[in-house]
């Protein structure tokens, strides 16, 4: 008898499994990112602060030197990979780069969407300066509806502590939330640095999505001038059969509101299946279970 118990756990067990698998189906991963998603930070203006000024008053978040270095760049939309070292022309466009007086720092950047999205991945490209040596060592990626409450989708740290080590690959930060504002908190330079300053770059930030579509507002009425009816001795005749016809119609509006209620309020086709396929299996091993316990009675 225990064997048999045994057996109809671990059934009801791999049933709800399966039925928990399909709403699982409907998770965003890296393979269900839509095809029509766009890269929503495309020419976006990024803002960069520094969050705590009276810890870091001499860091400069963003080295706005338009021959090089630039907050726009992280949303033009162009990834420098072939940059000469011996002499970098002054009109190349590398990347964003900030300026920390100790390593520890405090950069927050901020991207704001055209408008709200639903993202699905945010990238984040290294520069190719100095081969991705300067990207920060510390830092969180976060999004926000307003701008004020932020949701944390991906951290890195401790990866570029010594100045030395190589960082080409885009990283990757997959979700699946309604955003505007796109962060990245930057809380510890690179390792690379000069008598100054400790250096944080990175060449782009992409956020990857598909906008809301916009409410559309019901179109207004114009009231039309209504013409007094000529007077007559004759009284008013009423059409019987267009007072039962709009009463028919009342009614079949009424059903059909209903239905689409109904509607509305079920759940869909894939959860339907899988919870009327749980129900008969678990009843078909309680009658085995039954039939069993008989038998051994017998």
């Amino acid at each position: 008898m225990k064997k048999i118990l045994i057996f109809a756990v671990a059934a009801i067990i791999l049933i709800s499994s399966g039925v928990l698998n399909i709403f699982a189906e409907e998770t965003i991963g890296a393979a269900q990112i839509p095809e029509n998603a766009t890269n929503l930070a495309l020419e976006c203006e990024a803002v960069c602060e520094i969050g705590d000024v009276d810890t870091y008053p001499e860091d400069n978040p963003s080295l706005e030197n338009p021959a090089w270095f630039t907050a726009h760049n992280l949303t033009d939309g162009i990834h420098n990979t072939d940059i000469p070292t011996a002499s970098i022309p002054t009109d190349l466009e590398l990347s964003w780069y900030g300026a920390s007086k100790k390593q520890d720092t405090d950069i927050y950047i901020t991207i704001e969407l055209d408008r709200l999205s639903d993202v699905y991945c945010v990238k984040l490209v290294p520069t190719a300066f100095l081969n991705g040596c300067s990207l920060p060592s510390s830092f969180t990626v976060n999004l926000s509806e307003n701008g004020s409450d932020w949701v944390q989708i991906g951290e890195e740290s401790g990866i570029t502590e010594n100045g030395g080590t190589l960082h080409t690959e885009t990283f990757e930060y997959y979700t699946n939330m309604r955003a505007m504002y796109v962060m990245v908190h930057v809380t510890r330079a690179s390792g690379v640095h000069d008598q100054n300053y400790y250096y944080s770059g990175i060449d782009e930030i992409e956020a990857w999505g598909v906008a809301v579509p916009k409410p559309t507002a019901a179109p207004t009425e114009e009231p039309v001038a209504t013409e007094e009816p000529a007077a007559t001795d004759e009284p008013a005749k009423t059409d019987e059969g267009d007072a039962t016809a709009a009463s028919v119609a009342t009614e079949k509006s009424g059903e059909n509101s209903g239905n689409n209620d109904e509607k509305k309020a079920g759940l869909s086709t894939p959860a339907i299946i899988g919870i009327i396929a749980g129900a008969v299996a678990v009843i078909a091993v309680i009658c085995v279970v039954i039939a069993l316990a008989k038998k051994k009675k017998k």
